[in-house]
This record gives C-alpha cells, sequence and structure tokens, in this order.
C-alpha cells in the first residue's frame, strides 16, 4: 500500500503508455501477481500528478487481479483514481462495491475512507461522517489506530466535512488530530496538509493573526519538502487569506508564485487562478481578472466538477456586480445555485440567494429580492438543528430532580423510621441539582461529552492547582465542583449563534460573549457557598490577567483567585485530554502554550503553582 514505486523517477508517460501494449510480454517472465504488484506500483507513482495515465494503466491490466484480495487491492486504487479526477459517483460506487471483497481492515479503512470524501463532494454530509466513522473503527481494529496514513486520510475527510457545514469547532479538531498523526509519522508532507487545513479554518473564523501564524509555519518549512503540491497548495492558501485581509497585491503576488510551478492537479489551480481573479477584480484590473476567470473556466472543461463550476460562477458574479453588470451577475448565480442544489451545498446555496437578495434590492426589485431573502433564511434554518440530545437529558435530570423534591416532601411527614430515608432523598437532590447544572454547561458547550468528562477533568486540575498554593481546604473542595460549571452560561445562546455556518457578525460575537453573565445570572441568589463560587467562576473564567478578557476587562488581582485557576486548568485539558475529535496533545506542547501565556493570559503564580503540580502530580492531570 505504499505511495512510490522504482518507476517513480525514470518513467515517463510515453513510457507507461508503452507498457500498456506490452503486458503480455511482460507476463512471459513474471507471474501475473508479480505483474500486478508492478502495475499498482506504477499507478499509485503517478495519483497525484497524472490521475488519469494511472486510471488507463488501472483499466488495462484488471485482469490481472485474481483473487477477491487483489480485486479489492485494485479497486482502491482505481477509486481513488476516479475521485481525482472528478467521476465521484463511479469512485464511490467502486468503493461501495469492494467492501465484500476483503476482510483487511486497512483496505476497508481506506475503501471506507474514499466513500466517505465521495459522500462529501455530492453532498451526503450525514452519510459520509457516518462512513468515516466507520472507516476509523476498521483501523482501530487493525491495530493501528494511533498513528497510520489511513487514519490521517479519514481524519482529514472528517475535517473537511465540518469545514462545509460551517462547524469550524469540529473541523478543527479533526484537523489538529490529524496533525499530530503526521507529527508521530514524520511525515512532513502530511503535517504541512495539516497546516494548510487549520489555517484555513481560522481564516474562515476570521482569526487571522492565526491562520497566518500557521502559513508562514507551513512557508517556511516548504524549502525541507519536494512535494510539488504540497508546494502549490501552501503558496495557494496565502492567496484567499489576503484577499480576506484586503490585501490584494500580495493575494495575486502568492497566486502568482502557486501557477509558476508545475506538476501540480488540475483542482488546485483551478482555485488559484479565482483567487487571483477576485483579487484583481478588487483592484478594478476587470480584464486581467476576465483572463484568470478563463483560465479556471478553461481547466473546469477539462476536468468538469460541479461544485468548483458553481463556486466560479458565485466568484465571477461579485466580478461583475463591482462592474455594475447586474443583470450578468443573476444570471451566474442563477447557474450557481442550480450546481449547488445538485451538489446538496446548502452552506453555498443560501449564501447564493443572500446575493440575488441584495442585488434585487439595488435594481429596486423588492418581490426578487424578499423571495431570496425568505428562502436564505429557509436554507440556512435547515442547517442550524433545533433539538438538542444534550438539552433532553439535561431537561430529563430536571424532571428526575422535581420528582425526588416531591419524594423528601412526602418522606419528611413519614415518622423516625424513614429519617434515614429523607437524608439519603436529601443527598440525591443535591446531587442531582449539581449534576443537572453539568449537563446544561455540557449542552451550552455543543460538545459530544455525554459523561462530562471534561468537566470533571477541569474540577480535578483545579483542585489540584489549588491545593498546589496552599488554598484552604474547604476552598479545594468546592473548586473540584464548582470548576465543572464555567461554561453553563453557553446554554443560553441561541442556536442562530451557537450553530451558526459561518463566522459570526460583531454584533453575534457580542452576544456569544454574554454566556458568561447569562451563566452568572443563572447561579445568582444562591445561598450555598458552593454556588456563590461557581457564579464567579462563571462570571470571570474569560478574564485575562493583563485586562483584555471579558465581560469586565478586569485586571490582575481584581479577577477572582478561583476564576484564575480554573482559565488554566479548562485551557491544560483541552490541550492535553482526548475530545471527541480530537486526541491528547503532547505535554510539552501544552506546557509551552501555558507558560507562553504567562504574565497575559495568566495569572504567573498561577501558572508557577500548576507547573508545580505538573512536576509532582502528573499521573493524576493526565
Amino acid at each position: 500500500m505504499g505511495n512510490t514505486s522504482s518507476f517513480e523517477n525514470t518513467t515517463k508517460p510515453s513510457d507507461i503508455t508503452h507498457r500498456l501494449d506490452t503486458t503480455m510480454v511482460i507476463g512471459e517472465t513474471a507471474t501475473s501477481e508479480q505483474l500486478l504488484e508492478q502495475v499498482l506500483g506504477e499507478a499509485r507513482a503517478y495519483l497525484d500528478t497524472q490521475p488519469q495515465l494511472a486510471l488507463n494503466l488501472i483499466h488495462h491490466n484488471e485482469a490481472l487481479a485474481k483473487t477477491p484480495e487483489q480485486k479489492a487491492q485494485l479497486n482502491l486504487l482505481k477509486a481513488s483514481c476516479l475521485s481525482r479526477v472528478g467521476k465521484i459517483e463511479e469512485a464511490l460506487d467502486v468503493a461501495e462495491q469492494s467492501y465484500d471483497l476483503t476482510s483487511d481492515e486497512k483496505i476497508l479503512c481506506s475503501l471506507k475512507e474514499i466513500a466517505a470524501r465521495s459522500q462529501y463532494y455530492l453532498g451526503s454530509y450525514m452519510e459520509a461522517l457516518r462512513t468515516s466513522s466507520e472507516s476509523l473503527m476498521h483501523i482501530k481494529h487493525a491495530g493501528e489506530f494511533q498513528a497510520s496514513e489511513e487514519r490521517f486520510a479519514v481524519l482529514n475527510t472528517q475535517g473537511a466535512i465540518y469545514y462545509r457545514l460551517g462547524q469550524y469547532d469540529q473541523a478543527l479538531a479533526a484537523y489538529l488530530e490529524s496533525y499530530d498523526v503526521a507529527i508521530t509519522l514524520e511525515n512532513k508532507h502530511l503535517r504541512l496538509k495539516s497546516i494548510a487545513n487549520i489555517s484555513n479554518v481560522y481564516k474562515e473564523e476570521g482569526h487571522y493573526e492565526q491562520a497566518l501564524s500557521y502559513l508562514e509555519k507551513a512557508l517556511a518549512e516548504l524549502k525541507t519538502i519536494d512535494n510539488i503540491r504540497t508546494n502549490i497548495i501552501i503558496l495557494g492558501n496565502f492567496s484567499p487569506y489576503y484577499f480576506a485581509m484586503g490585501q490584494y497585491k500580495e493575494a495575486i503576488s502568492y497566486a502568482d508564485k502557486a501557477l509558476s510551478i508545475s506538476g501540480g492537479m488540475p483542482i488546485d489551480y483551478i482555485d488559484i487562478y479565482t483567487y487571483k481573479a477576485e483579487a484583481l477584480s478588487a483592484l478594478q484590473e476587470y480584464q486581467e481578472a476576465n483572463n484568470n476567470f478563463a483560465s479556471a473556466q478553461a481547466l473546469l472543461k477539462e476536468h468538469p466538477n460541479d461544485h468548483l463550476q458553481a463556486l466560479l460562477y458565485q466568484r465571477q458574479a461579485s466580478h461583475f456586480v463591482r462592474q455594475d453588470k447586474h443583470e450578468t451577475a443573476i444570471d451566474l448565480l442563477l447557474q450557481a445555485k442550480e450546481l449547488f442544489t445538485q451538489t446538496n451545498s446548502k452552506k453555498e446555496l443560501y449564501q447564493v440567494h443572500l446575493k440575488l437578495s441584495e442585488i434585487y434590492r439595488s435594481l429596486e426589485q423588492t418581490d426578487e429580492a424578499l423571495e431570496n431573502y425568505i428562502i436564505f433564511h429557509t436554507i440556512k434554518s435547515e442547517l442550524q438543528s433545533e433539538t438538542s440530545e444534550q438539552r433532553r437529558k439535561a431537561l430529563l435530570i430536571e424532571h428526575e430532580v422535581n420528582n425526588l423534591i416531591q419524594e423528601k416532601e412526602q418522606a419528611s411527614k413519614e415518622n423516625e423510621r424513614l429519617e434515614r430515608l429523607v437524608l439519603e432523598r436529601t443527598l440525591q437532590i443535591e446531587e442531582a441539582h449539581l449534576e443537572m447544572l453539568k449537563r446544561l454547561a455540557i449542552a451550552g458547550e455543543k460538545r459530544d461529552d455525554d459523561t462530562g468528562e471534561h468537566t470533571d477533568r477541569v474540577g480535578r486540575v483545579s483542585a489540584l492547582i489549588a491545593k498546589g498554593m496552599d488554598c484552604d481546604p474547604t476552598f479545594v473542595q468546592m473548586i473540584e465542583v464548582a470548576a465543572k460549571l464555567h461554561d453553563i452560561g453557553k446554554i443560553g445562546i441561541p442556536d442562530s449563534i451557537l450553530l451558526k455556518p459561518d463566522k459570526l457578525t460583531n454584533e453575534e460575537f457580542d452576544t456569544m460573549k454574554t454566556h458568561t453573565s447569562i451563566g452568572a445570572e443563572m447561579l445568582s441568589n444562591s445561598d450555598s457557598l458552593l454556588i456563590q463560587m461557581a457564579e464567579r467562576i462563571v462570571h470571570c473564567h474569560h478574564e485575562k490577567w493583563n485586562g483584555k478578557g471579558y465581560p469586565q476587562g478586569l485586571v490582575g488581582a481584581d479577577i477572582p483567585l478561583e476564576a484564575r485557576i480554573v482559565a488554566i486548568a479548562d485551557v491544560y485539558d483541552a490541550l492535553t485530554n482526548v475530545r471527541p475529535y480530537k486526541r491528547a496533545w503532547s505535554h510539552e506542547e501544552a506546557l509551552e502554550e501555558i507558560i507562553r501565556s504567562s504574565d497575559s493570559h495568566f495569572d504567573p503564580n498561577v501558572v508557577k503553582a500548576f507547573l508545580a503540580v505538573i512536576e509532582s502530580d502528573a499521573p493524576q492531570v493526565a
């Protein structure tokens, strides 16, 4: 299942074509099994740069696969080639039809990864997620779950699915996990691929500083790798970044650098030509922009891809709007709408309707503007979940609490013989109440953490830090419980914001930040010292030592100690423990990040105590 062969650096396309005509001659001195391995090796060597050539080679030699296992291996490569040349439905069919041909867990993993990627391209995102999860189970059964190229490919596909759905937290988690796998494999090419993807997520969320830092990190490493496509992708990724920042000349410069490299796949150049065209259009260099759009269209004609074609139409429409050619822009958007509908690309589809609404409004065509605006909201609502499994569980727990309260009231009327039962029920009520609050906190975070392990760990690490700072034993006991409620206020943030598939507006982000105040209000006016501590943590755990946090912009010691402690515990847990789509980061990387943020984000004294805890209590913290 390797990626190279003895012909990778010496065989020219013409050599491969000649070999298609000399198979029988070679077969006189080699077994069919040996010849099959040679064919597969040659096909893999051209998979990334000339997939159609690799596909021709496979088609010509399919008869060499005699056993079901050999057919599965050949079909795996065939499906990969079909995917790369844009024959997505055929790739999906070949992959799905090959499941029953093999019991090899690694091959099954790769077949289902290709199937998931094909489903993603076809817009069947939920099916793609389900298939990719099955793919991960196969590689887990193969005993190579922690580090394998197969696992990297699945995580990369999952990241792409979440990115397309606008679920950027999950996309980032998948890409970060793929980055960890690439590091373990010591594979620079895969690591750079992950870095590019991570940068894209940060860019989409508007975190341009983080996006640029990852891109610059990748750029510094490009000189150490000779993979042509990786160079094209990394250089090309600078173009949309600088376009988003309004630095159009820089966007054009990096697009030109990427386009100057030959040997990549057409899909890469299509994107780069359109990025460059957009930047040229923004600079009102309309004719040159037309030339680059035409170059992208020419490549699409040779390598059809409905989704990329729709994106091209969408970007061209903006180009013509800038020139006040609104009718042309409308025509392009209507074509994009049809293609996005066919590919079930709902995020892009509602963006098209929003753009149509804006154009019609500028033309004072109010009926059309209103119609498209309504469709925009309808499609957008389809992407937002109206129900939450975690909220449902919270409501069930609340119902159980009410039942326990009723039982307590009945038990209090019983005789002394029932006093023990009353005490037990009282404890159950208190425990259930805390459990309800913890469930509400999990629901607000929108994480698949039904067990509450994240909140439990934050509480445990917070207690260890407090103990390391020689805090009162009662304080240590209370913070372990109170810290679990740090994000409870997110339960009060509307789904339209929590589940929004694209970047939040400034107003929406201001609403998101109110989760600290909402949570504090939920816990206010309590007679319980524990809940009072939780209220302070909830309200202040996003404050920063340098005063640049929220909601109050508190500085230094004005931030309650318990909130300063929980801030570090929460960050450390996010970096070093397993999440639904992310395994633990290395201990060293986590410490480096926390030390770097000392005296800016974190209280230096708390950082010092935390580091001491790590040294003395590492097994408990992990």
